[in-house]
């Protein structure tokens, strides 16, 4: 193999991603504008706003659920990087033309890819802990 090989991009991967990413744009869109009307604290007495913030917190918990699974196999194509030491990993489809990284880069590529979806992880499962817990310091007053 020579320095400069090419993995090609699949063009019907790419149609799908494509697709894929403006239907999670208009989903999070929509869920953005539900919320923005749903935590509209001038009507609502402080009662039922801290109801309706916890159901916009499990709301949120929902949606960044979603990201499981696209992490999972952002981690699993880091770990076969690595094994490989190729990227992308012989057979891999990708939707732009990549070009092939072998030895050491891969390795670091992989590793990055670990951390990338390792730390996403923990910002996603962080992101509503810390929500909730503001909310319990907030409503337990003085």
């Amino acid at each position: 193999m020579h320095d400069s090989e090419i993995t090609v991009a699949d063009p019907k991967l790419r149609k799908t991603t494509c697709y894929f990413v403006i239907a999670l744009i208009i989903l999070l869109a929509a869920l953005s504008y539900f919320l923005e009307g749903y935590l509209d604290s001038e009507t609502i007495e402080a009662e039922e706003l801290i109801s309706r913030l916890y159901t916009a917190v499990y709301t949120l918990c929902l949606s960044l659920s979603l990201t499981a699974y696209p992490l999972w196999r952002i981690f699993l194509l880091g770990r076969r990087t690595r094994l490989e030491q190729r990227f992308p990993p012989q057979g891999a489809k990708v939707i732009r033309d990549t070009l092939v990284l072998q030895g050491r880069s891969a390795i670091l590529r992989g590793y990055f890819l670990q951390f990338f979806a390792s730390l996403m992880a923990a910002v996603f499962v962080a992101v509503p802990v810390t929500i909730l817990v503001l909310v319990k310091v907030i409503t337990s007053g003085p």
